[in-house]
C-alpha cells in the first residue's frame, strides 16, 4: 500500500495496483484522482510571491529614492502585508486579532515614512514605472516555475521551488540595477571647466 495526499495505491495479491481516491464515504476507486489532473501546489505559493513581488518592487524604487525614511517605510509595509495574510493562517485559531491589530497599526505608520522619504528623494515617474514593472514580473516568475509543475512540464516540486527562488531573485535585482542606472544615466554630468 503506498498513500499520497488525495488517496491510496493497494495492490492485490496478483500483483496489480488500484488507486482508490478520498471522499466522506472513505476510499473509493471512482474517487481517484485522474493521473493527468494538474498538481495543486500549497496556498502558500501564492502569498509567497505577493510578498515576493512587493518585496522586489520596493527594493528597485528605494533604490530611486535613496532615503532612508523610505527604506524603513518599505520594511514596515512589507511587515504589515505580511501580517494581513497571517489573519486566517493560524492552525488552531481561525482568526488571529494580533496581526489584524499590527496591520493596522503599520499601515498608516509606513505610508508616513514612505511619502516623507519619497518626497524627500523626489523620485521620478520612471523610478515608479520601473517598480511596479519589477513587482509585477517578480510575481509571474515566482509563479511560472509552479504553473509549469502544475501543468507537468516540470517533473519535481522541488526543481519548481529552487527555480521560483532563483527566478525571483534575479528579477529584483535587474529591476534595482535598472533604477540605479537609470538614474545613473538621467543625473546632470558636471560641467566642465572653462577653456582659459
Amino acid at each position: 500500500m503506498a498513500n499520497g495526499a488525495d488517496g491510496i495505491a493497494v495492490r492485490d495479491i496478483a500483483g496489480s495496483w488500484q488507486r482508490l481516491g478520498v471522499n466522506g464515504a472513505g476510499f473509493e476507486a471512482a474517487s481517484a484522482v485522474s493521473l493527468t489532473a494538474p498538481g495543486v501546489y500549497p496556498d502558500y505559493v501564492p502569498r509567497a510571491a505577493v510578498l515576493g513581488a512587493l518585496a522586489a518592487a520596493l527594493l528597485a524604487v528605494g533604490c530611486g529614492v535613496r532615503r532612508r525614511t523610505f527604506f524603513i517605510g518599505s520594511v514596515l509595509a512589507w511587515t504589515a502585508v505580511w501580517s494581513f495574510y497571517e489573519i486566517r493562517n493560524e492552525l488552531f485559531i481561525p482568526f488571529n486579532p494580533f496581526a489584524l491589530g499590527l496591520g493596522l497599526v503599520l499601515v498608516p505608520v509606513a505610508g508616513f515614512f514612505m511619502i516623507h522619504g519619497a518626497t524627500l528623494g523626489r523620485a521620478r515617474f520612471r523610478t515608479w514605472a520601473v517598480g511596479l514593472a519589477t513587482g509585477v514580473l517578480c510575481f509571474y516568475s515566482i509563479m511560472t516555475p509552479f504553473y509549469a509543475w502544475s501543468a507537468h512540464l516540470l517533473d519535481y516540486y522541488a526543481l519548481a521551488s529552487g527555480l521560483a527562488i532563483g527566478l525571483g531573485i534575479a528579477t529584483a535585482s535587474a529591476g534595482a540595477f535598472a533604477v540605479i542606472e537609470l538614474d545613473a544615466s538621467g543625473s546632470p554630468s558636471p560641467s566642465a571647466p572653462a577653456a582659459p
